[in-house]
């Protein structure tokens, strides 16, 4: 089957589907820890039923589990006060799950996440950047954005698994 992670000895994927309780369920028997990294960014309607009803489904699972620990990664579009379906989603969806009182949770929110997927976000405006004879700017042109690579991403993740003082905490990746 497809990973899209290197394989090691300490990781094992489970596959679930966010929008079936009983599929994360299942995937989440005899699991230590869980790294939410799953969302739909574009649909108003699936947004609502993966980002919102699909943290629901996790939390519920991961209590009949028993799991404890939880990486929850969310987006600095939940910061913003023009968030649109993906910001306002994601931010309904961390306040399903960053939840002491639950999980052991540690939540991340990286900025433009960069690595060598073509079809990023990232690599998209990179491209339009080398395309176009001239590049807009918005604004003043002083904001200041500071993209993070996914192997620091994946670094804060490791991290966060392995220090308890992360639990409770909430992480600004980038920025």
């Amino acid at each position: 089957s497809f990973s899209p992670f290197p394989s090691h000895p300490l990781l094992k994927v489970h596959y679930g589907d966010m929008t079936q309780i009983s599929s994360l369920t299942k995937a989440l028997k005899h699991i230590d820890a869980v790294v939410h990294l799953a969302a739909n960014k574009y649909h108003p309607t699936l947004s609502y039923t993966v980002n919102v009803s699909g943290a629901q489904n996790l939390k519920q699972a991961m209590i009949k589990n028993h799991v404890k620990r939880l990486i929850n990664i969310t987006s600095q579009s939940t910061k913003m006060n023009s968030r649109g379906v993906y910001g306002n989603t994601k931010k309904l969806s961390d306040q399903i799950l960053h939840d002491p009182k639950v999980f052991d949770v540690t939540t991340l929110a990286p900025s433009l996440v960069y690595g060598d997927d073509p079809t990023s976000l990232f690599h998209t405006i990179a491209h339009y950047v080398k395309s176009l004879p001239i590049v807009p700017v918005f604004g003043d042109g002083k904001w200041r954005l500071f993209p993070i690579w996914t192997a620091d991403v994946a670094q804060a993740i490791i991290a966060s698994l392995k220090l308890s003082s992360t639990i409770g905490k909430f992480y600004d990746l980038g920025c």
